[in-house]
Order: structure tokens, then sequence, then C-alpha cells
């Protein structure tokens, strides 16, 4: 394994690991901020949230504002960390994230610590405030290992390295809720927690400041490419109603699960079939049976988008998480509950990290970034808005909390209709084209047989017949394997088990481009018979000028196909770019013509008709070729029309 592989992958297991360290402090105070709030408010405010009380609008707006900073903060955040990568570096902004975990568990703390001496009221709004701290930490730190992790991993694992960024997030947040509920047992106060969470967030502030910078001057070049794309991005957010319904949908997810910071206080009420009421270490198991299924379901739903594609992941993660968070509001026997967990963790581990990935599939790298933050900031504003409307709606429907059920049913079902949404609204930003690799492979081996075969044309080369020939040789060998992997992609598209719609297209593209390797052999086979001697300066140099050109246009044609890899509607960029080249070779191809007929009487008279014949032949195949990368373009457009975000 070389150095750079083991750097690299060195790199990813810090970033990791970071991830998962302050996850477990955040985690903590997902899995007690409802049952702490209820604590601190005391009898002005909490001790009017339990069973058969109908508690009054105020007291709901006050639970609502325990979790509300959070959203608010950490949506911010989330937008600021893009930025702040962006124009730093990824490991400074997690530096400041740690650091905002550490204050928040110190908040939380000190809330703790006065709520003896001072009002409910007050208390709420200062565990409201380290709330707050730890959306900044989560805000900050999350973006920034998003984008670290995915500029570590190569086009192809994009989707699998969002899911393991978000895999070691909430597999850090079960460790949290695990440690609380171990905490807790035998401490009512919930001191230990908050304690463990504080040295917890300072290990992972000294691995942040370990850590080398990873940054670098941009020229004044690069500056002005950033601005135009980020201007692109921006205008693609707002004309484009398929991607702003990406935005939408991310914030509609984030329902489940502030629903969910909620549920322990829902839970705490709920009188089970056995007619035994749920302890807190019962609780913290159902919450660790969702997170746990979310950490793990996004490792395989990321892995699985990036062979198969985006969207059916989104709309099943959509689904399952409307069925699981059904099952939860009515579930009255403890092992339904876990089971309603595990399916609502399993169905928002399915849609959570692919949202992020379709952004990156439609962003370029410079700008993502800001795009990813953006996403995240909308996202994440969820947890702001769906507070109130969870504890509006349960206000309306009664003020009771066992209300809380009928509000779970709700977003359920607004979960099922956002999931029929996206099949009308969502594009596929990565397409399940399994062979695109091998047919990259063949225009690559079709490239190099342009290349070769129009290096005969060059000036050094073209007055050399023998060097020609050689290069006429090279050519055929090369023609040969590539005709041998043309078979094998035929051969396992039509066998293949999971057939694409795109298949016919691509089988056209394959043809095409092998016609067009075929042409320029033509064109260097048919050189060698001419005696260049024999021929006019003038359309010898003529002749040189078309050689030349055609590698440029078949080189533009492969970089459009390994787009398609990468940012799709780049690769239509790029054909509008060959369908200026080719006009171009137009002109020379017309060039030639020209000088051929006009410096007629300067060949020799001694096989001229054959001589001239000849070169309009070599002429033509040239132009058939390029003319033929023209119409692989256009294949590459349709593609891109389809699938443009």
């Amino acid at each position: 394994m070389s150095t750079v592989t083991t750097s690299k992958t060195f790199a990813k297991l810090i970033i990791v690991l970071m991830l998962l360290v302050i996850s477990v402090s955040s985690g903590i105070h997902r899995a007690l901020l409802s049952i702490l709030y209820k604590e601190l408010t005391g009898s002005g405010f909490g001790d009017l949230l339990g069973a058969g009380i109908k508690a009054p609008l105020e007291v709901w707006l006050t639970l609502a504002l325990s979790l509300a900073p959070f959203g608010l903060a950490k949506s911010l955040a989330d937008w600021l960390g893009g930025l702040g990568t962006d124009k730093s570096s990824a490991i400074t902004v997690m530096r400041i994230g740690a650091f905002f975990s550490i204050s928040g568990a110190i908040s939380v703390l000190l809330a703790i610590l006065m709520s003896n001496f001072i009002p409910g009221l007050f208390s709420g709004i200062l565990l409201g405030l380290a709330t707050g701290l730890f959306g900044i930490t989560e805000g900050l730190f999350f973006v920034a290992g998003t984008i670290r992790l995915t500029n570590l991993f190569s086009t192809q694992s994009k989707g699998f390295s969002v899911g393991l960024m978000e895999s070691s997030v909430y597999s850090g947040y079960t460790i949290g809720a695990i440690v609380t509920g171990y905490l807790s047992a035998n401490n009512t106060n919930f001191y230990l927690p908050y304690i463990f969470a504080i040295f917890i967030s300072a290990f992972a502030l000294i691995i942040a400041l370990s850590q080398r910078r990873v940054t670098g001057k941009k020229t004044p070049k690069e500056i002005k490419v950033k601005r135009d794309q980020q201007r692109y991005s921006l205008r693609l957010f707002i004309m484009r109603p398929r991607v702003a319904a990406i935005f939408l949908f991310a914030h509609i997810g984030k329902f489940a699960d502030a629903y969910v910071w909620i549920l322990p206080l829902f839970l705490t009420t709920k009188i089970l079939t056995n007619q035994n009421s749920l302890t807190v270490f019962e609780i913290s198991l159902i919450i660790s049976a969702y997170t746990a299924s979310w950490a793990i379901m996004m490792l395989i739903s990321s892995k699985t988008s990036d062979i198969f594609g985006r969207k059916g992941l989104v709309f099943y993660g959509f689904f399952f998480t409307s069925l699981g968070l059904f099952g939860i509001a009515v579930s009255l026997d403890f092992y339904l509950l876990i089971i309603s967990s595990i399916v609502l963790g399993f169905g928002t581990g399915m849609f959570y990290p692919i949202l992020t990935v379709i952004v990156i599939d439609i962003v370029v790298r410079p700008v993502q970034g800001e795009m990813i933050g953006l996403l995240r900031s909308i996202r994440d504003l969820g947890y702001f808005t769906a507070p109130f409307i969870v504890c509006i709606a349960a206000w309306m429907l009664g003020g009771e909390l066992e209300k809380l059920m009928y509000v779970g049913i709700l977003i359920a079902i607004l979960l099922f209709i956002t999931a029929v949404l996206q099949l009308i609204f969502l594009r596929e930003s990565r397409p399940s084209w399994i062979l695109l690799d091998s047919v990259i492979e063949h225009a690559k081996l079709a490239e190099k047989i342009v290349k070769v075969s129009s290096s005969a044309f060059t000036e050094e080369n073209i007055h050399n017949r023998v060097k020609v020939i050689e290069l006429v040789k090279e050519a055929e060998s090369l023609e040969s394997d590539a005709d041998k992997l043309k078979r094998s992609i035929r051969k396992s598209l039509m066998q293949s088990l999971l057939p694409s719609a795109d298949d016919a297209l691509f089988l056209d593209l394959l043809r095409v481009n092998d016609y067009i390797a075929g042409r320029a052999v033509i064109a260097a086979t048919k050189l060698q018979y001419i005696q260049i001697p024999k021929v006019p300066e003038r359309v010898v140099t003529s002749l040189s000028a078309m050689g030349f050109s055609l590698p440029v246009l078949m080189e533009e044609l492969v970089k459009s196909m390994v787009f398609l890899e990468e940012k799709i509607y780049l690769a239509v960029q790029v054909t509008k770019d060959i369908s200026k080249l080719e006009s171009e070779f137009d002109r020379k191809y017309s060039r030639v013509l020209y000088q051929l007929y006009k410096n007629e009487a300067e060949f020799a008279i001694d096989g001229r008709f054959t001589i001239m014949t000849t070169i309009k032949e070599c002429a033509e195949a040239l132009e058939d070729g390029a003319d033929n990368i023209e119409h692989s373009a256009d294949l590459i457009s349709i593609l891109g029309e389809k699938y443009r975000p």
C-alpha cells in the first residue's frame, strides 16, 4: 500500500473518530432534553406536562423553546460551517465546534445547579440556550466532517462517504443514549452524564488540535471560477423547482427526528398492555434502537446508492419512516415499540444521507461546502419549526401529553405524502449505469487509437512512410483490443440481471465510438499509400491540421463521458464545446478540399487522379470520425437532459 493511500486512510479514521466522539456528547443531551426540561421547570411548567393534565399553550410553547434554539442555532451554524470550510479548512471549523460542545455541557450543568434558585421559566430558557450551543456544535462539526470525508473518498464513493459520516454521528448518539441510561439509573439530578459529556468533548477538541490544517491559497483565476460556480449553483437552487424540492424534502424529513427528541417525555405517559409504565432505562433502549438502526442503515443505503442510484432509496426511506413513526405513536407493547423504533431508524437511514449526496452530485466541488451547508441549514431548520408545530398541535388537540400520539400519526401521514411527492419531483442524480466504467474504458481505448492514427498526419511523421506504417500497425493492434472489449461489454449488457433503461443509448455510444476509431485507422491506412513528395505542401499542411484536431475532439468526448460519473450537467456543457470544435473541424475539411482542387495543377501528372482521390478519402475518413464524435456527444446530451436536476 502506498504512503499516500495509508495517509488518506488514517485521515479518514481520524475524522470518523472525531465525529463519533463529539456525537456521544450530543447523544447524551438528545436522550435527556425533554425529561430534563420537565424536571428543571418544576411546578410552574414541567409539572403541568403529565398524563391527563391539560397544559396551557404557554407550557407547550416553553417545551418547544427547549428544542427550537437547537434547530435555529444548528441551521445557522450549518451554513456558516459550509462557508468556513470553503474559505478556511474543515479542521479549523471542527475545532470551533468541539469548543461549543464543551460550552453546551457546562451550560446544562449550570442550569441544573441553578434550578433550585431561579424560577422554572428561566431554567427552561437557560436549558434552551445550552441546547443552542449543542446545535452550533453539530452544525459546524458535521458540515466540516462531511466535506472533509467526501474530499478524501473517490468520486465513485461519494454516497458511502456521506453515509459513513452520518453513521458515525448516529453511532455516537446511540452510545450517548446508552451511557445516559447507565449513568442516570441511580442519579436523579443528571450530573454524571453531562460531566462525561464535558470530558468526551474535550477529547474531541484535543484530537482536532492535533490535526494539520489542509488548505491552499487560490489564484485570482480560481477565485473567479469559484464565483461563477457559486452564481450557477444559486441559480440552480432558485430556478429549478426540482432542486428546491430536495431542500424541502430534507426539511420535512427532520420532523420525525424532532418528534423523537420529545418522545421520551411522551413515552413516560404510556401505560403498556401489562399495566406497567416505561422506565428511564427502557426509554433509553427505545431511543438507542432508533439511532442504532439509523446508523447501520446509513452505511448500507449510502453504499447501495453509489451502485443502484439515489431516488428509490429516498422514496422507501420516507415510506418506512412514516410506518415506524406510526408504530411508535400507537404501540402499547415494549417490544412493538422497539420494532417500530428500528423501522423508523431504518427508514430515516435510507433517505437521510442520500439527500446530501444528491446535492453533492449536482454541485461542483469548489462550492460544495456552501451548498451542503445550505442544504443542512434548511434541513436542520426543521428542528426549529417542528417543535412548535408538534407542541401547538398537541395543545389544539386537547393539551394532554397523551395527545402527542395523534401528532405522531399526523407527522407519519405527512411523511407518506412526501414519499409520493418525491416520486414526482425528484430526478435520479446517479443513474444505475453499472457498466459505465467499461464503456468509458472502451472510449479511452478509442481515444488512444485516434491519437496514434492521427499522429501519422503530424508534420514530423507525414513525410516518413516507414513511421506511418508503424503507427498504422500499432493502431490496428489497439483496435483489436477495443473490439474484444466491445464484445465483452455487449455480452454483459445483454445478459445483465439488472438492465437499465439507458442500455440502448450506451450500446449506440459503444458502436459509434468504435466506428470513430475505425475511421481514424482507415485514414492512416490510406495515408501510407500516398506519395507525399508528389503532393503540394499547402495540401499536406491542411491535411496535417485535420489530423491534429481530431484527437482534441476525441479527448473532449471522453471528458464528457467521465463527467457522467461525476456531474451529469457538466457532461452536457462539454458536449456543447464539442459542437463548436466540430464546426471548426468542418472548416478544416473544407480547407483540404479547397487546397486539393486549387493546387491540382501542381500534382505530378503520373498518378494525379489516384493521389488526389486517396487524399480526399483520407480527409473524408477524418471528417466522418469528427461527425460521429458529435453524434456521440448528442447521445450524452440526451442522457444529460434526461437526468438534468
